[in-house]
């Protein structure tokens, strides 16, 4: 019954590949006295929701237990944990009924190789042109990731072998084409036009598979694949030789407990299911009534703005009878009453003003506002060949990984962020208020001079040098702080290995780095303090400590507040260029210093997750506004000013 149970699900498998392959299908295929059909009908934007029904005696918690393995197995292997989802298991006569929700096909890899770009971007890769020219010399040569109902597997099929005819392109006549031709007419085809292409080894005996594409067909090429309409392909499978098949199935062994089998077989006889479909994609509803409610609105903007003119000129008609000659319109009365009003004339009267700032607001704009719409992409799968015009959507799924996933690497970016930056503040805003008071009651003016210019050097000394002096400092062999602590009789620590001093580390590196020049704004602040102040506080005894505690942190207590304001709107800033210098790419800090920034960097470099990136982005954005407001109101709540 499991031998059985294992053919039905890979027949399942294969249905449920077919399904996200843009089109509205059904299918139907006999193992026995098993039977299995479906329907399905995919959306513009790749998603599907599906019917299955399947003959099977077995009791409904085997059949659900293994119906799960099964799907897991295919989001496993494709890459994310939706691209397959159950809807609904309902058990009905001899059976079950199986409701599916499915993503993109060009997303899943699990049961062969599937394609689906706009005809141009397809053939604008030359190993996707040399795929159907191959096609049509019989050359089906290619290794695929194949999941069973075990783990997985694959199948390499030979560059010729018994079965692989050629696969030729042929129109809606049925004639064949020239592939050359094929490729010339695709370099410049429209953007409508669609490639499908699939490649499914392995299928069991699945008997056909029919492809309802929302579009009409221009060309199609199979083998065994015949057109029934001007949008449906009929698809037929065909015995090809493997070089090898490996697969990990799933077997009772004599104790009764399950367990998973490899199984090595050459030149193996399979089915397999090749081709490609060309089709020209109608309009989606979506786009007919974006379309259409765009329209309305043009009109409804434009009937708007017409009755406040008309309004508007009434009412001058109103406040002006005595006009003379030809009466005009209200609209014309109201369009004039525009020209003559008073900001009309402002801007009339600066007008070579508006000019100066107008290639300013224009370069804000292209620069600054336009990238904006770039947001969209934290919603996608963002793919940088569709645009974000052609991009998967996938909701709030990135953000989720930010904040509800703790294993996520942005979960943990997120993490680092906070807890540096809040180690930062806390020991370098006090320790630079503390020695700019120091530095105020230096009474030589050299001496102060000299110690403040000293202190400014580091700010003017690159991430990459500090990056340098921290290596020669930290190195395991021959660096300065193990050399003193070998000399004091202690053991070396590998401190490119121990994450847990790199926090603190860092936040010392920042403070000797930044602590001269942050003293700047408080030194200032110092010298706008009436000496008068400090006069009276001598006259009444005030020592030196109790004239900095009466005098001079009243005096500049409105300047703390703002810089304790601007270092609580860091706290998910972080200093990217200093963590990658000082922690020497070292993988085994990456858990506790990798933060947002390094996390984009590493994440843009190495065309991984744009969504996560952006919605790293974006949190980052909103949460330091967020913070500033929040701060802003508490300042000003103690009597001193705030930013806003």
């Amino acid at each position: 019954m499991k031998r059985k149970f294992n053919r039905i699900l890979a027949l399942l498998s294969v249905s449920i590949l077919v399904i996200l392959s843009c089109c509205s299908w059904t299918v139907s295929a006999q193992t026995g006295e098993e039977i299995m059909f479906g329907e399905a009908t995919i959306k513009h934007n790749g998603k599907v929701s599906a019917v299955l029904t399947i003959e099977n005696e077995e009791e409904p918690e085997a059949f659900q237990c293994r119906l799960n393995r099964t799907i897991e197995g295919y989001n496993k292997n494709s890459g994310d944990d939706d691209f397959v989802t159950i809807s609904e298991v309902t058990r009905i006569e001899n059976g079950y009924k199986i409701k599916l929700e499915f993503r993109r096909i060009d997303k899943v890899k699990a049961m062969g190789d599937f394609d689906w770009k706009p005809l141009s971007t397809f053939v604008s890769f030359a190993d996707n042109r040399k795929l159907i020219e191959d096609y049509a010399k019989g050359n089906w040569s290619n290794t695929w990731s194949v999941y069973y109902e075990g783990e997985g597997g694959s199948v390499q099929l030979a560059k010729k072998g018994e079965g692989q005819t050629e696969i030729h392109p042929c129109n809606t006549n049925g004639e064949k084409q020239d592939v050359s031709e094929l490729l010339s007419y695709a370099t410049n085809a429209e953007d409508s036009e669609k490639m499908f292409l699939f490649r499914m080894v392995d299928v069991g005996k699945l008997t056909s598979i029919r492809i309802s594409f929302p579009g009409t067909i221009r060309y199609y090429a199979g083998n065994n694949a015949v057109l029934i309409g001007e949008d449906t392909l009929e698809i037929r499978p065909t015995e090809a030789r493997a070089a090898s098949v490996v697969r990990y199935v799933t077997e009772t062994n004599e104790m009764g407990k399950e367990e998973i089998v490899k199984e090595v077989l050459l030149d193996e006889p399979i089915q397999v299911m090749l081709g490609y479909v060309i089709y020209d994609q109608s309009m989606s509803t979506f786009t007919v009534v974006g379309i259409a409610v765009g329209i309305v609105a043009g009109i409804g903007a434009v009937i708007v703005l017409a009755v406040s003119l008309i309004l508007k000129g009434r009412k001058e008609k109103k406040l002006c009878p005595c006009s003379t000659g030809k009466e005009k319109s209200a609209l014309l009365v109201g369009v004039e009453s525009v020209f003559r009003s008073r900001g009309w004339k402002n801007i009339v009267k600066n007008r070579w003003l508006y000019l100066i700032i107008l290639p300013a607001m224009l370069l804000i704009g292209i620069f600054c506002y336009l990238p904006m719409a770039g947001v969209l992409i934290a919603f996608q799968d963002f793919d940088l060949l569709e645009g974000i015009g052609g991009s998967e959507w996938i909701g709030l799924k990135a953000f989720e990984q930010v904040f509800v996933n703790p294993s996520t690497a942005n979960y943990m970016a997120v993490r680092n962020t906070i807890y540096i930056a809040l180690i930062r503040i806390a020991s370098n805003f006090p320790v630079i208020l503390i020695f700019a008071l120091l530095l105020r009651e230096i009474k030589s003016r050299k001496a102060r001079s000299g110690i403040q210019s000293i202190s400014y050097i580091p700010y003017f000394i690159s991430w990459v040098a500090v990056g340098g002096l921290a290596n020669n400092l930290f190195t395991q062999d021959g660096g300065v702080l193990n050399n003193l602590l070998n000399m004091l009789g202690m053991e070396s620590i590998s401190w490119y290995n121990e994450p847990r001093y790199w926090w603190v580390i860092l936040a010392l590196s920042s403070l000797w780095k930044g602590m001269g020049w942050a003293t700047l704004i408080y030194m200032s602040a110092m010298g706008s303090i009436n000496d008068e102040l400090y006069d009276a506080c001598r006259i009444d005894g005030g020592g030196r400590f109790r004239q900095m505690i009466t005098v001079t942190l009243p005096g500049i207590s409105n300047v703390i507040m703002l810089q304790l304001l601007l270092d609580v709107a860091s706290i998910v800033r972080d200093d990217a260029d200093q963590i990658m210098a000082m922690t020497n790419n070292s993988p085994a800090l990456d858990n506790t210093t990798a933060v947002i920034g390094t996390t984009l960097i590493s994440t843009i470099t190495g065309g991984g997750n744009y969504a996560s990136a952006t919605a790293l982005g974006i949190v980052q954005g909103l949460v330091g506004l967020a913070l500033v407001l929040i701060m802003n109101s508490v300042v000003k709540k103690t009597e001193n000013e705030g930013l806003l």
